[in-house]
């Protein structure tokens, strides 16, 4: 009887680290994520297992409806499966992460969630998060991190061949500021991505808010502002 006391802890013990559930830090550019633009999603995986080896990474993803909502469209995709090399090989280079050069840290861009998880019109107001584990393959073992949900804005304008604009934030407590050259299209949003205001001004835009960050788009370029 102890001898099996023994093996089914050994077992068990083994199993909890092929499969456990790793920390580390997910990062999106921009750190609140345009559904219909670029971001680039970082994995600092620096004291964790991800560290230790140089293993192939590949992302889990789905989307999340916002609180009291729900998709039309199925935006879960099925897990890949990875237990060796010609399994990797077979999964579609969309999930596969890029290695820095850097024990542990690893990246991937995607051009546009909108495209990528093939969104329904209907659904595109709806997303209120983008969730993502990294998985791994090294040394004959799985390895997966925790959850990681990354917000995402309520932005679905992509402004198309707009010349760079040059602009000047400031801000005072309760209220943000910002000049500029010419129309410009400027869009406020919380710091989880909800809009509070989108107007098309002419060389200054002012709003009063709380105190608190936020997100300020001018034609098409974004920046958090901190008010305080």
């Amino acid at each position: 009887m102890r001898k099996t006391t023994i093996l089914l802890i050994t077992l068990f013990s083994i199993t909890t680290f092929a499969f456990g559930n790793e920390g580390g830090t997910l990062t999106p550019t921009p750190n609140t994520i345009i559904p219909n633009q670029s971001v680039v999603i970082n994995y600092d995986g620096t004291g964790t297992n991800f560290a230790n080896w140089q293993p192939e990474c590949f992302i889990h993803v789905w989307l999340v409806p916002k609180t009291g909502q729900s998709f039309t469209g199925n935006y879960a995709p099925a897990w890949a499966t990875c237990n060796g090399e010609s399994d990797y090989a077979l999964i579609d280079s969309k999930y596969k992460m890029t290695y820095s050069g850097v024990a542990g840290k690893y990246s991937i861009t995607i051009p546009n969630l909108f495209t990528f998880f093939s969104v329904l019109d209907e659904d595109k107001t709806k997303v209120g998060q983008f969730g993502v584990i990294v998985r791994a393959q090294y040394s004959g073992s799985n390895n997966q991190t925790i959850d990681f949900l990354l917000n995402v804005t309520d932005a679905t304008t992509t402004f198309i061949n707009q010349p760079e604009t040059n602009f000047n934030i400031s801000t005072q407590p309760g209220q943000i500021n910002v000049q500029f050259d010419g129309l410009a299209q400027v869009e406020l949003f919380t710091i989880t991505g909800q809009l509070i205001r989108s107007v098309s001004a002419m060389n200054e835009f002012t709003q009063l808010v709380k105190n608190g960050a936020y997100l300020l788009r001018i034609n098409g370029q974004t920046q958090k502002v901190m008010v305080k």
